[in-house]
């Protein structure tokens, strides 16, 4: 499996470079298990600019590699630290008012991601389709 092959390859999967970032790039998501999606995620956060995720029009991740010759992949007390938080927490993708409609009751703590407004000319969800933010 896909975090596996991360773990015991951790070294060089932390040397950058377009060809590997390539390959995983081009695996499609949606033939992967749960945690290899995960395990995707996290090694474009880890390497890739700003850990932005950002996808193209046919729903392909379109982020280069950040600038640095090395990423850390596998921080195992991270995830262990980040697993423990989640227990008991619910997270929800869709639009807010429906999920605030839906779920939100008094004393729960909801975040929000905001919207991501353009820094330049063209908006950054002007490629990104809909479904995917």
């Amino acid at each position: 499996m896909l975090h596996r092959t991360i773990y015991r390859r951790r070294d060089v999967l932390a040397d950058l470079n377009d060809d590997l970032i390539n390959s995983v790039r081009e695996q499609n998501q949606n033939n992967l298990a749960v945690v290899e999606r995960v395990a995707r995620t996290i090694y474009f956060n880890r390497t890739c600019y700003n850990g932005l995720y950002r996808v193209n029009k046919k729903g392909k991740f379109n982020v280069s590699f950040g600038a640095r010759e090395k990423a850390t992949i596998y921080e195992p007390e991270i995830l262990l630290v980040a697993h423990k938080s989640l227990q008991g927490v619910q997270l929800i993708h869709g639009e807010y008012q429906q999920v605030l409609k839906r779920y939100a009751r008094p004393g729960d703590f909801i975040y929000l991601d905001p919207p991501y407004y353009p820094v330049g000319r063209t908006p950054i969800t002007k490629a990104t389709p809909k479904r995917s933010l």
